[in-house]
């Protein structure tokens, strides 16, 4: 099977002058870019007239960026392939692989600092202690919690960091990273616990290539299969459910964990549970807080927890700030408990406090 190009190498940004090569899917989306670049040098491709040859540098990309952006729509920006070549630089074939849309580009152009700082690796795991409900000073896994940094060393939360992903289209690299950076930041602590690692299912194209990364890293770090728990995220951004399946298929296959994360969070969550059943639950925060005062909260995640127990899951209540909430959780057979009562998390694998 071939390569898929996604899984091999960051989209380029431009670093220094050079050309752009823009094709066009059809002759409306040529006539609006010769309409956008109207006012800008070009020329079309001696062997291929469809191909537009634009000069780039720092003093002209954002005012041409933009004046592409207002006469393409969306789709067009999608669908039009781009290269860019530093100046002097003849193509060959072995830039086939950096052909990437033009949206997408223009986008990573944008948001370099992103792109610099998945291209650098500046990740980092912080660490989260899950602990056994029934004695809460007892570590059952550590959940793997990613952290950016800044060129200048400033701390980068995750929402940031997923939402620039999602944006300029590099939701595979940084879940990628992600994955690896949590297990060599788990094996340089010795955690012999089980490790909680996030994945978002939407940015795996297919299981048996976009994870041989994930794979290798494992093996180099001498981690276990069983030890990992992978922790399906975001079920409410899933639309293809078969594909999802065939990923958890994989996974258990070889032997990994499963996670479905914020059950209750919505109907897609709990729609799921019967059809990936994971070995693990994890109940969503929002309804864990007052639940010990909170009458219908507590019925909710009573049958939740009641459920786990009937199909063989074990539950993990997440958000625990209380310590009657955890009391109320262990009065009501929740396996394990997670959240700032017992410890925050830290780079540095904490152990739990109540």
């Amino acid at each position: 099977m071939n390569k898929c190009k996604r899984c091999e190498c960051l989209p380029q940004y431009m670093e220094q002058a050079g050309v752009l090569y823009l094709s066009p899917p059809m002759e409306p989306t040529f006539k609006s870019i010769e309409k956008a670049l109207e006012n800008e040098p070009f020329r079309l491709n001696q062997e291929d007239k469809n191909i537009f040859e634009i000069p780039l540098d720092g003093n002209n990309a954002k005012r041409l960026f933009r004046g592409l952006q207002r006469c393409l729509n969306d789709m067009e920006l999608a669908d039009t392939k781009c290269l860019f070549l530093p100046q002097g630089a003849a193509f060959g074939i072995e830039h086939m692989v950096k052909v990437t849309a033009l949206g997408e580009f223009i986008s990573v152009c944008d948001n370099r600092w992103f792109t610099d700082l998945l291209r650098d690796e500046r990740l980092e795991s912080w660490f989260q202690p899950i602990v056994h409900a029934e004695s809460p000073t007892e570590v059952f896994a550590y959940e793997c919690l990613i952290r950016g940094k800044s060129e200048n060393g400033e701390t980068i939360f995750p929402d940031a960091l997923f939402g620039m992903a999602r944006s300029s289209e590099l939701l595979f690299f940084l879940d990628r990273l992600c994955r690896q950076t949590a297990i060599k930041d788990a094996s340089k602590h010795n955690i012999s616990a089980k490790l909680f690692i996030n994945f978002n299912p939407t940015s795996i194209y297919n299981p048996v290539h976009c994870l041989k990364s994930t794979l290798r890293t494992i093996k180099e770090c001498g981690v276990s299969y069983d030890q990992i728990v992978f922790e399906v995220v975001e079920t409410d951004r899933i639309q293809d459910v078969e594909h999802l399946l065939t990923i958890v298929s994989f996974y258990k296959n070889m032997g990994f964990g499963l996670a479905l994360d914020d059950l209750g969070a919505g109907y897609s969550s709990l729609n799921l549970l019967h059809r990936i059943q994971p070995d693990f639950i994890k109940i969503d925060l929002e309804l864990i807080r007052d639940v010990h005062k909170n009458e219908s909260k507590g019925v909710i995640v009573r049958n939740l927890l009641a459920i786990a127990r009937d199909l063989g899951i074990q539950s993990i209540a997440e958000g625990v700030e209380q310590i009657e909430e955890w009391q109320w959780l262990k009065a009501n057979g929740a396996d394990y408990t997670q959240g700032y009562l017992l410890a925050k998390p830290s780079p540095v694998p904490p152990d739990p406090a109540m």
